[in-house]
């Protein structure tokens, strides 16, 4: 797995379309561009539409956090507050078959 990283909202996109990550980790309140932005137009593009994506907000609450994945085909989402074990077990669960 490799990974790329991108502190500027406007270089993610064209980066994830670049490279295809396994996995990608967007912070739902970003500067310039959402997270949620971007993840609307990587689902909406054939390309990337099969990249997962995990969301990362300071907006929710672990438990808040843990209510918004319930269901199929939804987004996961970690509170920044979550424990860093809670993350890697996220990423694992997304990547790992």
């Amino acid at each position: 797995m490799s990974l790329v990283y991108s502190t500027s909202s406007s270089d993610a996109l064209p980066l994830i379309r670049e490279e295809q990550p396994d996995l990608a980790i967007l912070d739902i309140n970003m500067p310039e561009t959402h997270g949620v932005e971007i993840g609307a137009a990587l689902a909406a593009n054939a390309s990337t539409a099969v990249i997962p994506i995990l969301y990362l907000s300071a907006m929710v609450t672990p438990d808040e956090a843990k209510d918004l994945v319930k269901g199929e085909n939804k987004p996961s989402i970690i509170s920044k507050g979550s424990p860093v074990e809670e993350l890697i077990a996220a990423i694992d669960t997304i990547t790992l078959p």
